[in-house]
């Protein structure tokens, strides 16, 4: 969505965040993800795992904004179409939502 924004691209008149994944990296922590040390479905050695898979072990998110929109510009962000995001309490990255939810207000 971020590269459609950008490439100036006609964008869809809304997405849906079904437990979005928005800030990907594997060294990063916030209370929610605490949740899931013991999460027998979705524990935080799995979290890691897959955050290593999708960007690699030496992955700086600064290089590339376009892996979440945590990373975006508020310039970036303001031409977004409407965004609802769906996610539980008990969700690990539910402070990631929040904190999306913040910026783009």
């Amino acid at each position: 969505m971020l590269r459609i924004v950008k490439a100036g691209l006609p964008a869809p008149h809304g997405c849906i965040l079904a437990y979005p994944s928005l800030y990907v990296d594997a060294m990063s922590y916030s209370p929610s993800y605490f949740i899931s040390f013991d999460d027998p479905m979705l524990p935080t050695s799995l979290l890691k795992l897959v955050a290593v898979a999708y960007v690699g072990e030496e992955f700086n998110n600064q290089e590339d904004p376009f892996t979440g929109p945590m990373l975006a510009s508020d310039e970036l962000l303001q031409k977004m179409p409407p965004i609802r995001i769906v996610c539980g309490n008990d969700d690990p990255l539910y402070d990631d939502n929040w904190r999306l939810v913040h910026k783009l207000r």
